[in-house]
């Protein structure tokens, strides 16, 4: 019945239980997950208008892109611990609003 399965995720507590639930129907129908972070693109201009400062320089849609992979990363794991074997990951940058 279901052959591919995705699975949005942002490291969310909501995420993570969505993605147990995910899990069991990919055990079931012996599917493969497909894990997807779409963080959001920061222009520029939006980066210099911030009021956080941070210590390190580089710019926010590499901290985001960082962000991402780990919260994919995790997913994955926690997919695999709970039995799922094909697990494929994605990382995507994303504008701030459908166009």
């Amino acid at each position: 019945m279901f052959n591919k399965i995705l699975l949005p995720v942002d490291g969310s507590e909501p995420a993570m239980r969505a993605l147990a639930v995910a899990a069991d129907v990919a055990g079931r129908y012996d599917a493969e997950m497909a894990v997807i972070c779409v963080y959001r693109h920061h222009s520029p201009l939006e980066s210099s208008l911030s009021m956080v400062r941070a210590t390190d320089p580089s710019p926010p849609d590499k901290a985001l892109s960082e962000h991402a992979r780990e919260v994919v990363r995790v997913a994955a794991e926690e997919l695999e611990r709970l039995g799922v074997s094909k697990v494929r990951t994605m990382v995507k940058r994303g504008p701030l609003r459908a166009p």
